[in-house]
């Protein structure tokens, strides 16, 4: 189960998205945490940035990604 929300950072009014993915096997949840960690060295236009990942307190089968918010409406030269 994936829940994604959209929100706004207050200090730099940055939008971002939450994305709680709740993982049922742990080689999901460790997939999961391993494609955040690599999108999160990455800085590049057309990839979006991850700013932090974490477990959710007491339940490490709930991996949460913190991203940009990337409407879709972006147009590409």
């Amino acid at each position: 189960m994936i829940v994604v929300r959209r929100l706004k950072e207050p200090a730099d009014k940055m939008l971002l998205i939450l994305k709680m993915q709740k993982s049922l096997k742990i080689k999901d949840c460790e997939d999961s945490k391993e494609e955040a960690a690599n999108l999160k060295n990455y800085d590049h236009p057309n990839i979006v940035k991850v700013v932090e990942t974490f477990d959710m307190p007491g339940d490490p089968m709930v991996h949460t990604i913190v991203m940009e918010y990337c409407n879709g409406n972006r147009h590409f030269n």
